[in-house]
């Protein structure tokens, strides 16, 4: 029986030093069947270099290059030039185990899914820890639109586009592809992806190394950049939402507006040089639940009041 290919998209921005270890783990997969995107975003050290002379010495490795236009535009030139039955996304910097595709696969096909969901390590400074926790997720078959509220009620929802292998028409035709220029796509990304997808199954494998860099977007200390592309995303989201509202189960839009809310709060209270001005309509008219309704309240009466109480509350989670 021919194995379905698996398409995987990799980003490339100056990472001479961690894109070997990223590539290895890809040629070497136990899973044979792929189609290696290798997408150039300008890289201005030997990324180019390095991508190339894999392409050279595997046929299963495509090196393309292109102007920079940052991570989202090289994700959608990749999603572009896939042809593979399934996708997935792997940052150059980071790697994934050598019998990953091969499970991935064999679950997606063994029950007919247009999702797997995955689990992920975080590796910093030598320190290795699990991503994502599993408590509370289930592993039967449900509709990603169920798998999302379910995640987000139990607060075990993950954003993370790499976490999961998708079948590529889910993406390719509801022509979901991401904000060019937007840091944090992840955001409004991954759950338009869910609400399209009809069958999904969690799988507590946690395939993917995600390494944490000095220089990356997530240690940078002024955040004003990132509030405000988390505040268009949320946005963006939101108008989904009201766009698609037919096609969403009126018993899950609650979960999904208070998962609004908690973006809003989380992006407000990034390190910044200057806080942006609060959006009181935005949380008000998202606020369904009583547990949002009371959120909102305490955040809109004294901000730095609901920043000490809810500090206090992920202490003692």
């Amino acid at each position: 029986m021919m194995e379905n290919k698996v398409s995987v998209i990799v980003p490339i921005y100056n990472v001479e030093k961690e894109l070997k270890r990223c590539l290895e783990s890809l040629i070497n997969q136990l899973y044979p069947n792929l189609e290696i995107l290798l997408i150039d975003d300008g890289s201005l050290d030997n990324s180019g270099q390095i991508a190339s002379s894999y392409s050279e010495l595997d046929s299963r490795v495509n090196y393309y290059k292109k102007t920079n236009g940052g991570l989202s535009d090289a994700r959608n030139y990749g999603i572009k030039k896939a042809t593979g039955t399934y996708i997935l996304f792997v940052d150059s910097d980071d790697f994934i185990e050598i019998e990953a595709i091969k499970i991935l696969v064999e679950v997606m096909e063994r029950d007919n899914l247009d999702i797997v969901l995955g689990n992920a390590v975080r590796v910093e400074g030598g320190f290795q820890t699990k991503l994502l926790h599993s408590k509370g997720l289930s592993r039967e078959i449900m509709s990603g639109e169920e798998y999302f509220s379910h995640a987000l009620t139990v607060n075990q929802y993950a954003e993370a586009v790499w976490l999961n292998l998708y079948k590529a028409e889910i993406i390719k035709d509801n022509n979901l592809y991401f904000v060019k220029g937007q840091l944090h796509e992840d955001i409004n990304w991954t759950p338009k992806v869910l609400l399209n997808a009809k069958k999904v199954r969690f799988l507590d494998y946690p395939f993917y190394q995600y390494v944490i860099r000095e220089n990356s977007i997530t240690q940078q200390k002024d955040l004003t950049k990132n509030i405000i592309h988390k505040m268009q995303a949320i946005d963006d989201l939101e108008e989904y939402y009201k766009k698609n509202s037919d096609k969403i189960n009126p018993d899950n839009i609650g979960t999904l507006k208070k998962h609004l809310i908690t973006l809003y709060l989380s992006s407000y209270f990034l390190e910044s040089e200057k806080k942006p001005n609060i959006n009181k309509a935005f949380l008000i008219r998202n606020a369904k639940t009583m547990g949002a309704k009371i959120r909102v309240a305490l955040f809109l009466i004294h901000p730095s009041l609901y920043s000490l109480v809810q500090r206090s509350m992920d202490t003692f989670k």
